[in-house]
């Protein structure tokens, strides 16, 4: 019983300290508005990840409408919001050519301005009955 509960102790503490809060000093580059969108599905996706690691998700997908707010952290490998929405990343925040990558943001800001960052995230979304939304590209100002 004992050895169960030194191996249970280390499984948790080595997966909750796996990923860090969000902030000016860790992984900036993830902070500000994010917004993806399927064209084929009109599947839209905002999140925005605050200074304070403070992240607001929200998914519009025909009648789906999903809102979620949490604590922004992230690993090498994943980007989790809140204690139950892990993204896996494909692709780090990056800047982007807007030469050559042209993705117009009207929806997200109000205003006609190209996306300059880019990321790429696969992930399980839980609140919608745990179904698989596959690899989407995300874009964002910062200018």
């Amino acid at each position: 019983m004992k050895t169960w509960q030194i191996v249970f102790c280390i499984i948790l503490f080595s997966t909750l300290g796996c990923k860090k809060k969000i902030d000016d000093n860790y992984r900036p580059e993830f902070i500000g508005m994010w917004y993806s969108k399927n064209d084929n599905t009109d599947k839209r996706i905002y999140f925005s990840i605050s200074k304070d690691s403070h992240a607001d998700y929200s998914l519009y997908e025909g009648m789906n409408n999903v809102d979620y707010a949490g604590i922004a952290r992230a690993s090498d490998h994943h980007l989790k919001i809140g204690r139950i929405m892990n993204l896996k990343i494909i692709e780090y925040p990056h800047q982007i050519d807007t030469t050559i990558e042209k993705h117009d943001l009207i929806d997200y800001i109000g205003s006609h301005k190209l996306a300059n960052w880019k990321m790429v995230l696969n992930g399980i979304f839980p609140l919608i009955l745990f179904r698989d939304q596959g690899k989407l590209e995300y874009y964002k100002v910062d200018y």
